[in-house]
């Protein structure tokens, strides 16, 4: 039996988390959520998030980058990225 929680369960248990300013936790769901393509922008621009809220400011700056780099990004969703970064 496969006992891995899909890439969109993570995405979302972690947007929850970060929520609730657990962002140690929500990082460690939203790097599990990087194992599927479709979820890799998204994470990384959540990943950013996370670390500005801890004052990780060129650790965010780098995951803002490697969202640009997903190609499943939306535009709207790309213009966000850019304006966070």
């Amino acid at each position: 039996m496969d006992t891995r929680i899909p890439a969109r369960d993570l995405y979302e248990r972690g947007r929850m988390l970060r929520l609730a300013k657990m962002y140690d936790r929500a990082l460690a769901d939203f790097t599990g959520a990087l194992q599927d393509p479709y979820y890799v922008g998204k994470a990384h621009t959540q990943i950013a998030l996370c670390f500005r809220a801890l004052g990780r400011h060129g650790e965010a700056a780098a995951a803002l980058r490697r969202a640009l780099d997903s190609s499943m990004l939306s535009e709207n969703e790309q213009l966000h990225v850019l304006y966070l970064l």
